[in-house]
């Protein structure tokens, strides 16, 4: 009876994939209703000096996205491990971090803001304007990096639904701001920057909420290795910057090639393309935190089924996700077309058209987004950075030269799909060191030789709670610990442990009619057995009843292992066991 884990990987992951999709949107409409306000009510004098003042936020969200997807994936490292105390230290140099870069970027910000002007391309009277929004932005730059900094970080302690709920208040209290700044108390620039910054501090506000629960995984701890936890952050979190500048550098090399081919409104086209991108990828975001989240976990445990089986699941999700989307897009190009753009026919045509070619290209984008955050994950973050390099620009920008020269402004747009074409015999490539001799979804998972132990060491299983499923177990494990030479009475604190722990789960666990699933891992290595127990039940966190004098079972379990560990994430108890 071996364990396929896909049920509880599943919800889980979906959990975490639709909590953190719909914030995504949320946020990005919140940037989105900015820029209109700005252009229908400042006029386009202001939306000029917000152009030219966007790299600005953009660095910003860079340094917060290394700060966040490093951080979170360490973490999630560090979880799968059971370490606690390295948890702790993680979070603690990160915050550190996070608090002096945004010191430092608030004075560069407001000492400096009118050279940032002149540096980005501002002219004329747009230099002043475009100085006051930095200064209002930098103004905000500790809450804009905490805010992306503890949304990851608290998911990984079941606190998603109250990041959705900051994003939320940052979103309404944006907005509200900024109608006040535009008609009534005309603040021009400057106040747009600093409702943006305002809106940041009510999220953290919100956020902080969480720093109220009394056993909380994420408290501060004096680090003892700073300077190190540090630079793995940065080194970990550095693809997605990859990323954001090889999107950036993409987008500056097709607009000279579709200004070769189609003039203005083709460059104007290509603008709608993107701000369809921008929100498209902003759902798929939930995908990637998913993949990054749990294969940190998983590998942490050194779980290679488990990662197998999250590939698995994730892909699932990114097809559905992905023909979804492309569906909508593909039938409701012109109208989506109309809300961004008012153009001649022309204009809107190839707009239309942009986006048809854009929403085929949603597939590969998901396998390729998935495995590049799963990468990352498992430490070949040389793979994920060539990965983000080669798909995003080097292919994307070749694809779209070669192919303009043939098939003119379609050939562009053509190429998002082509360089995902491209990208996976690449990829392949990239993956023969680490996974020469596997198959399959193995080949992918480019892990280690020495990864696991032998899978004649390992016994997984998938059961319901039901307790004649429990009895069966127990009695399977015995077997299964005599075979592989265990003393007898090892033998009997293990069969103690998983009988008294999901036999809690089945007569406390049920969350009313609907069954539990349990999922349990024993593996006999050299020094110890580890045992791993997962259920989608009530949270309960064992390590705090065992104290109290009526849990004797609780209490015996403790007293006969090594070490006892427990987290919840995403609806799913895990403890983890040592003997």
């Amino acid at each position: 009876m071996i364990t396929t884990n896909r049920k509880l990987i599943d919800r889980a992951f979906r959990s975490i994939m639709i909590t953190m999709m719909i914030t995504g949107i949320i946020a990005m409409i919140g940037s989105f209703i900015d820029s209109l306000i700005i252009g229908n009510f400042l006029g386009s004098k202001a939306l000029a000096a917000f152009g030219y003042a966007s790299p600005v936020y953009m660095i910003i969200a860079a340094l917060g996205s290394i700060l966040a997807n490093g951080g979170k994936v360490l973490c999630s490292v560090y979880i799968g491990k059971n370490d606690t105390k390295a948890v702790r230290e993680n979070f603690t140099v990160s915050c550190i971090a996070t608090l002096v870069i945004g010191i430092v970027v608030t004075i560069v910000c407001l000492t400096a803001a009118t050279p940032l002007a002149l540096l980005l391309g501002a002219k004329g009277e747009l230099t002043a304007a475009t100085a006051a929004y930095i200064r209002g932005l930098g103004i905000g730059a500790v809450p804009i990096l905490f805010m992306q900094v503890l949304s990851n970080y608290i998911c990984l302690d079941d606190a998603e639904k109250l990041v959705f709920l900051s994003v939320l208040g940052m979103t309404v209290v944006n907005v509200t701001l900024d109608i006040f700044v535009a008609l009534v108390w005309h603040n021009g620039l400057l106040g747009m920057a600093l409702a943006t910054s305002a809106s940041y501090t009510v999220s953290v506000m919100i956020m902080a909420v969480y720093f109220r629960r009394k056993n909380r995984l994420f408290v501060l701890k004096k680090p003892s290795r700073f300077g190190k936890e540090c630079g793995s952050i940065f080194a970990t979190g550095f693809p997605n910057v990859v990323s954001k500048l090889s999107i950036s550098f993409t987008n500056i090399c097709l607009n000279k090639i579709l200004f070769s081919c189609g003039g203005v409104s083709a460059v104007s086209a290509f603008s709608v393309q993107s701000t369809i991108f921008m929100f498209v990828n902003s759902a798929f975001a939930g995908l990637s935190s998913g993949v990054s989240m749990f294969s940190g976990i998983y590998y942490g445990e050194k779980n290679k089924n488990a990662l197998k089986k999250l590939l698995a699941v994730a892909l699932k999700y990114g097809f559905l996700l992905s023909f979804s989307i492309g569906a909508v897009t593909l039938l409701l190009a012109p109208q989506l077309a109309g809300w961004i753009l008012k153009g001649d026919a022309a204009t809107m045509s190839l707009a239309a058209q942009s986006i048809r070619f854009l929403s085929i290209s949603f597939p590969l984008e998901t396998v390729i987004l998935s495995l590049t955050y799963y990468y990352l994950a498992v430490k070949r973050i040389t793979i994920s950075n060539i990965l983000c390099a080669v798909y995003r620009f080097v292919l994307n920008v070749l694809c779209a030269w070669i192919f303009s020269m043939v098939f003119g402004i379609n050939g562009v747009w053509f190429s998002y799909f082509a360089a995902g074409v491209f990208t996976l015999p690449v990829l392949l490539l990239l993956l023969l060191p680490y996974s020469k001799g596997s198959k399959g979804m193995e080949y992918l998972l480019a892990l280690p030789r020495d990864f696991e132990e032998p899978e004649d060491q390992i016994l997984e299983i998938s059961m319901n709670d039901n307790m004649d499923h429990v009895i069966r177990f127990v009695s399977q494990v015995r077997d299964f610990c005599r075979e592989k030479g265990l003393e007898e009475g090892k033998n009997l604190r293990i069969c103690i442990a998983i009988e008294e722990m999901v036999g809690n789960i089945v007569k406390h666990g049920s969350k009313g009619k609907k069954a539990n699933n349990i999922d349990i891992r024993i593996l006999i290595g050299k020094d110890e057995i580890a045992i791993t127990i997962r259920d989608n039940g009530i949270r309960f966190n064992p390590l705090l009843y065992s104290i109290r004098e009526d849990q004797y079972g609780l209490q015996l379990v403790q007293g006969i292992t090594k070490k006892m560990d427990y987290n919840y994430i995403a609806g799913t108890n895990c403890v983890h066991i040592l003997i």
